[in-house]
């Protein structure tokens, strides 16, 4: 499959309001729920952002598009990583 933008992403499942939509990031002053205490719904999608995190302005968009933004925990992880474990704690959730 090809790469998508962002921003394509974020309108393609815009209007699927039977999915869990998350957010996570590790921008500083935002209110972020552990994941660890989400109750998912039988499908989810967590955005995961690039090494250096989403901007301000890409998390705002989420933010703006009814996802919720949630932490991964204390520990800041490649994104390769942070994709495995976000995988990993929503399937233990479920």
């Amino acid at each position: 499959t090809e790469p998508v933008k962002y921003t394509d992403y974020i309108k393609s499942i815009e209007n699927i309001y039977d999915i869990k939509k998350l957010v996570a990031h590790c921008e500083e002053g935002t209110a972020r729920q552990n994941l660890s205490t989400i109750k998912p719904l039988n499908d989810s999608v967590i955005l995961i952002g690039p090494e250096g995190d989403f901007t301000h302005s890409e998390i705002e968009l989420g933010l703006q598009n009814d996802f919720i933004p949630v932490s991964l925990g204390e520990t800041r992880l490649r994104s390769e990583t942070a994709g495995v474990v976000a995988s990993v704690l929503l399937s233990c959730l479920t």
